[in-house]
This record gives structure tokens, C-alpha cells and sequence, in this order.
């Protein structure tokens, strides 16, 4: 009862929150974006550093405040291609990766147009599939790969599409990796 009296003293007291001077609510918006992205990943042997081309699919919402900052999160699904090695000793890796991200940045917005800048940080289960060949004989394996990454972004919009730029690195099966992307999508 005593908890009742004080929640009720406090709800009579506290300032309104319908005064003019209040700012709106958050609001949410929702994405979606192509990727094409390029990461380097360090050797774990004397094979030359290993190129990893890939195709991803992003979709994300995003709530931003009136003052122009935002935070949120986005989830890709993407795809690689990735050779290393000589004409002797080489593999091929095909992974696929899931990957969630947390958002946090500032954007500036007249009329129709976007400017904004953030940074990203996340982390990324997938599968895959790899050729290994040595000399003439050939094998192929199935495996798992994980990925942490952090880095900053740029973006610009005209009305709801929008260009993102990114760079980052992290560890994506427990080597060093630098990555970059373009992606193009839309938001509403």
C-alpha cells in the first residue's frame, strides 16, 4: 500500500511529457541493401594472403533520435569465393555467413538528401565448402567459419536509396582480416 501511495504522489508530480518543448519519439526505420565486399585475410603458412570476394543480401532497421544520431542493427547473409596458393599447392573456398551488427553513428539530413557516418561492430557464424589440390590429387571438405569484426562506415541517401561505404577489420577464423564494402539499398 505504502508503494501505491508513493507511485501515486509521483505520477501527480512528474513533469508532463505532452509540453511542446518535449522532442518526438524515436522512430524506426527499416532496410535493405545488395553488398559486394573484399576482405584480406593474413597467411598461416607461406601461401600468399588470402582474397575473399563476396555477394550479400543486408537488411536492417535503425532508430534515430531528432538530434540526428542513430543506433540499431542490420543481419547479412553472404556468400564468398576465396583461392590461395601456386599452380602446385592451392585451395578454393566457397563460405556462406550469417552475420549480426550493432550500429552507432550520426546522420545529417535536408530535405532529401543523407549524409551520415558510423561505426559497426558484429560477429558471424557460416558454412562452407573447400577444395584443397596437391599436385594432381584433389579433396574436398566441408567446414565452419566464424568472423568478429569492427570498423566505421559512410553513407549518403537520396530520398530512400541509399550508398554505404565501409571499412573494418577483425578475425574470421582465427586469422587477421581487414574488409571493405559498397552496398546499395533502400530504407523506409
Amino acid at each position: 500500500m505504502l508503494v501505491a501511495l508513493i507511485l501515486s504522489i509521483a505520477a501527480q508530480t512528474a513533469p508532463s511529457t505532452t509540453s511542446a518543448s518535449t522532442p518526438p519519439p524515436s522512430t524506426a526505420r527499416a532496410s535493405i541493401e545488395l553488398l559486394s565486399a573484399l576482405s584480406a585475410q593474413g597467411t598461416t603458412s607461406n601461401v600468399d594472403t588470402a582474397l575473399t570476394s563476396w555477394l550479400g543480401v543486408r537488411v536492417g532497421g535503425v532508430n534515430t533520435d531528432q538530434g540526428g544520431l542513430f543506433f540499431g542493427g542490420d543481419g547479412t547473409v553472404s556468400v564468398g569465393v576465396e583461392n590461395a596458393g601456386t599452380a602446385d599447392v592451392a585451395y578454393g573456398r566457397v563460405p556462406a555467413l550469417l552475420e549480426g551488427r550493432g550500429l552507432v553513428g550520426a546522420r545529417l539530413r535536408r530535405g532529401f538528401v543523407g549524409l551520415g557516418g558510423y561505426g559497426y561492430g558484429g560477429a558471424g557464424v557460416g558454412l562452407g565448402a573447400a577444395t584443397i589440390t596437391v599436385f594432381d590429387k584433389i579433396e574436398s571438405r566441408g567446414f565452419v567459419t566464424t568472423t568478429i569484426r569492427a570498423g566505421i562506415g559512410a553513407e549518403t541517401s537520396l530520398g530512400p536509396v541509399m550508398l554505404r561505404l565501409e571499412t573494418g577489420a577483425g578475425v574470421r577464423d582465427l586469422r587477421f582480416e581487414i574488409h571493405g564494402s559498397a552496398a546499395l539499398g533502400v530504407r523506409w
